[in-house]
């Protein structure tokens, strides 16, 4: 549902509520354009087995880019009574040796644990990684996302008008609809760290 969002531009209000010809029409274009697009998704549970398909489908080279959603959902034949920490530990490390056997980037989506944090709004660090700090030590690269609240509270008051045609449309729609993030590059192995802002309009899912 979120790729037919984005690639139509139908929000998912309007696809579940409004559904007009024209946003059936586009939502169809949008389903086949993904039937199309070079995208396969393995849906298991254990690291083992989803190293073991990737790795057949890397053999026909038609594999440029892994997405695992999410680290933590994974768990492994080796450690299936494992507390989070070893589980967590073990998954971080199998992807990351595959990763480097088949020379191809896998991009790990990641949840954090924020049960310390005392301030909402305060930024993620490399520590609030959830379950293990092998997470950190086994990523080339982390890249942390944080909703800055204090932007977002600012446009209910100056909307970005740049993001809108229509100015009256910006102020009602700017707070609600829009979200700033920034993407702070926390670990870098081969370079600098540093952030970049982001603007994601929810409910297309673009950033």
């Amino acid at each position: 549902d979120r790729m037919r969002t984005e690639y139509s531009r139908v929000s998912i209000s309007k696809k579940r509520y409004t559904p007009t010809v024209e946003n059936l029409e586009k939502l169809k274009q949008a389903s086949e354009w993904i039937c199309k697009a070079p995208v396969e998704v393995c849906e298991t549970y254990y690291v083992e087995d989803f190293c073991v398909d990737l790795t057949m489908k890397a053999k026909t080279g038609k594999v440029d880019v892994v997405v695992v959603d999410y680290v933590q959902l994974l768990n492994s034949y080796s450690v299936d009574n494992a507390n989070e920490y070893e589980r967590v530990s073990y998954v971080a490390e199998y992807l990351k040796r595959t990763a480097n056997r088949l020379k191809i980037p896998i991009i790990a989506l990641c949840q954090l644990n924020r049960k310390g944090a005392k301030d909402d709004n305060a930024e993620p660090t490399l520590t609030d990684l959830r379950g293990s700090g092998a997470l950190e030590q086994a990523a080339s690269s982390v890249i942390l996302l944080h909703r800055d609240d204090d932007v977002v509270k600012s446009w209910q008051t100056n909307p970005p008008f740049w993001l809108y045609q229509n100015e009256q449309y910006g102020r009602a729609h700017a707070s609600e609809a829009m979200d700033a993030v920034w993407a702070i590059l926390a670990k870098n192995q081969n370079g600098p760290t540093g952030r970049l802002p982001f603007v994601v309009n929810k409910p297309y899912f673009v950033w």
